[in-house]
């Protein structure tokens, strides 16, 4: 069975995902919800939405860099503590995004995390892209 079918994918925007969120999503079988502990508050919206879903596990990636000034830093960690505090069983995996030899690895360390969160037993898989490295979002998409 192929996993990723771009006829299979929805995309909502303004007052349509407020319907969705709430008319669908809070009612799904089970769901998967995949983001990012990224530096945007705009990223924190749809966990924020979501939280309280009995049916809804959240997974975030928190993307490791070399270099990261103390301001981002704390930033960062900011929202993951309020991520864990609103959401109690949500689960982080930090990835890294650059090798130590300057190469972009962090398409192939998402889907490498990601290959253990048995997507075939949920009904639905959220990828929140707002706060997400591109480099992250089309592969983590496709598995």
């Amino acid at each position: 069975m192929k996993r990723f079918s771009a006829d299979r994918c929805i995309s909502h925007s303004d007052e349509d995902v407020y319907a969705f969120v709430d008319g669908y999503l809070r009612n799904a079988k089970r769901v998967l919800f995949i983001g990012t502990v990224g530096l945007e508050p705009n990223s924190l919206f749809f966990p924020r939405s979501l939280k309280g879903g009995k049916q809804i596990d959240f997974r975030f990636v928190v993307e490791r860099r070399r270099t990261v000034s103390s301001a981002l830093a704390t930033l960062g960690e900011t929202h993951r503590k309020y991520l864990t505090e609103t959401l109690p069983a949500c689960t982080f995996s930090e990835i890294d995004i650059i090798a130590t030899d300057g190469a972009t690895v962090a398409g192939r360390n998402a889907v490498a995390t990601a290959q253990s969160w048995n997507f075939e037993s949920y009904s639905d898989i959220v990828v929140d892209a707002t706060g997400m490295s591109r480099g992250n979002t089309s592969p983590l998409r496709e598995q």
